[in-house]
């Protein structure tokens, strides 16, 4: 009777604690990824690659102006802001409350899915998605999300300029000018 008792406490606690953890209210935002937009193509020498190898394991809702879905097809390799695009080997959910587990594919420069791995993707009710990404376990590789390259004008009291933000050196610049 003891045993059974136990049991049955011990599956109704991680029943409970399962319910209460929800992917698409308990993420890490991941803001500001405009470089990580396929139409963005690193140019070698100029910038360090985005290298997913040192991410957080966990749940990650991206907002960017570049687009927030990861691609479905390969990107072509130095696109993302990286050497090795990471990219959705699949289709997105597409219904609220879906969630589906994805296989995403590393891009080589000789092959559009030279290693592979599975991660989950949620559809959030507020028309969002959420992506439980992994650690990649290759240097220079990155998750790939949305299709457009972003440019923004930066006005000054003394005149307006255009700046590419998927560029760091160009957002440092945009934030001094703003200082004068």
């Amino acid at each position: 009777m003891f045993y059974t008792t136990c049991v049955v406490i011990l599956v109704l606690q991680i029943s409970l604690s399962d319910a209460a953890f929800d992917a698409c209210t308990n993420y890490t935002s991941m803001k500001y990824v405009d470089r990580r937009a396929v139409q963005n193509q690193l140019e070698i020498g100029s910038i360090n690659p985005i290298s997913d190898d040192f991410l957080e394991s966990g749940w990650y809702r991206i907002e960017s102006a570049a687009g927030e879905n990861m691609p479905t097809e390969p990107p072509g390799s130095l696109r993302c802001g990286t050497w090795y695009p990471i990219w959705l080997n699949g289709t997105l959910p597409t219904t609220i409350g879906e969630e589906i587990v994805g296989q995403v594919c590393l891009q080589g420069f000789t092959k559009n899915c030279s290693l592979t791995w599975n991660i989950d993707i949620k559809y959030c009710s507020g028309d969002y998605l959420v992506y439980n990404l992994v650690r990649s376990e290759t240097t220079s590789s990155g998750y790939c999300f949305g299709t457009e390259a972003v440019t923004a004008t930066i006005e000054t009291p003394s005149t307006s300029i255009a700046t590419n933000t998927d560029d760091p050196i160009n957002g440092i610049l945009s934030y001094l000018y703003s200082l004068f």
